[in-house]
This record gives structure tokens, sequence and C-alpha cells, in this order.
């Protein structure tokens, strides 16, 4: 799935021979590195449970959650999500 930036962002790729490197060096570098695969791992988690144990509908309203929870905005109604999904993006995330 393809993810939209809401405002201007910079992406890095760190090869893993660098992290393999910074890890023992830097406890900043390696705490952080360590929330980030705790955030995906549960993203990975709820996804896979998802697909295995839910219906259709089901999993469209987690994928909304997610993505309310990763990127939404206060509104009046509740939480807005401003990023704009296709029907394909959506369909690959249900599966």
């Amino acid at each position: 799935m393809s993810k939209r930036s809401l405002e201007a962002s910079v992406a890095v790729r760190v090869p893993f021979a660098r992290v393999q490197e910074l890890v023992p060096r830097n406890a900043a570098f390696c705490a952080e590195w360590l929330r980030l695969l705790g955030r995906a791992l549960v993203r990975l988690e709820h996804r896979l449970v998802a697909l295995s144990e839910r219906p259709v509908e089901a999993r469209i309203a987690a994928f909304l959650g997610d993505e309310a929870r990763a990127s939404g905005v206060p509104h009046l109604r509740g939480v807005a999500i401003q990023t704009m999904f296709t029907h394909q993006e959506i369909a690959n995330y249900v599966g």
C-alpha cells in the first residue's frame, strides 16, 4: 500500500549493516529503533488478526480505525482521516 505524507517529510533508508553498528553504540538510536519495530509489529499483528478472523466489513472498519489512530485529526463528529485512499489501496489492506 502506498502512503502519502500530509506534510513535508523526509524518508531515510538505513542499510541494515549500519543499524547493526549503531544499536550497540547509541542508546537513543537503539531505543527509537526498538520503538519503531514495536509499532510495526503491532500493526502487523492487528492486520493478521483482521485478515484471518474477521469478515470484510470488520476489516474495513479496522483499516479506518488504524488510519484514524495513525494520522487522524480531531473533528466535530470524531476523527477525520485526511489521506485519500484508492479502492485498490483499501482492497490490498483488507485482503
